[in-house]
């Protein structure tokens, strides 16, 4: 994999849906020369047994971030980092949770 790695997983806390196999495509609005643009494909990646999984880490500066999985359900909100990067581990929350694990404030 070419680049810094974006691991995460996917967590259903009420334990009601899969996440062992499951696709799933990262979207974001890049922001460029002061506008932001379209939401666009940063990153696909398929999940683990336990619903863990690493895909490359998109470069540059977005405006905002969601999750999509293959079943099409989500537009799950991601939490960027405050210089609109993303951030080295994601946690994504099928249960509306905030998907961004943050270890301090």
């Amino acid at each position: 994999m070419a680049g810094d790695p974006l691991v995460g997983r996917l967590v259903d806390v009420m334990g009601r849906r899969p996440v062992a196999d499951r696709s799933l495509a990262i979207l974001a609005r890049p922001y460029v020369g002061g506008s932001a643009e379209a939401l666009t494909v940063v990153a696909k990646t398929t999940t683990g047994g336990d619903g863990s999984f690493v895909t490359t880490r998109p470069g540059g500066t977005y405006v905002d971030a969601v999750v999509v999985l293959d079943d099409g359900s989500g537009r799950l909100h991601v939490e960027l980092e405050l210089d609109g990067s993303f951030p080295d581990e994601l946690v994504v929350f099928l249960n509306e949770l905030e998907s961004h694990l943050r270890y301090a404030y």
